[in-house]
């Protein structure tokens, strides 16, 4: 299983890929919130800023507070690491992130970007680096 690490803030993040059974779970949730937008995202045409703008509605539609919190929690769970010093260390995902929302949501997408490919699925942008339908106040 591979390691990948990605500076976000100020923050060194180090994710390693995780198990082919996890990553199954994490997939049918990722499917249950998305449904068949996913084909959207998968699609070779539209630039990634339209195919996010394209998908954020159907999630928005989709959110169930539960299985989005489960969904997010999962990804946390392990394999996920800040290194200080040169050493890993474990995220307490509930302590890391206090007061952190925005720095949390990048690291999840780093997380999925890490696990499934999404940045080459994507195209070249990273979901780590949003597009101007994400930033607040656009």
């Amino acid at each position: 299983m591979e390691q990948k690490k990605k500076i976000i803030g100020t923050t060194t993040y180090l994710v390693t890929q995780l198990d082919a059974v996890s990553s199954l779970k994490i997939q049918t949730k990722l499917i249950k919130i998305l449904g068949a937008s996913v084909l959207t995202l998968a699609g070779e045409e539209g630039s990634i800023k339209e195919k996010i703008g394209s998908v954020l509605p159907l999630m928005v539609e989709n959110f169930d507070d539960e299985v989005v919190n489960d969904l997010v929690l999962s990804l946390f769970a392990k394999n996920v690491f800040t290194e200080i010093k040169g050493i890993p260390q474990v995220v307490d995902f509930a302590t890391h992130f206090a007061g952190k929302a925005i720095e949390m949501w990048k690291v999840a997408g780093f997380i999925l970007e890490a696990n499934f490919s999404l940045g080459e699925l994507l195209g070249s942008s990273s979901l780590t680096t949003p597009p101007e339908v994400w930033k607040v106040g656009s």
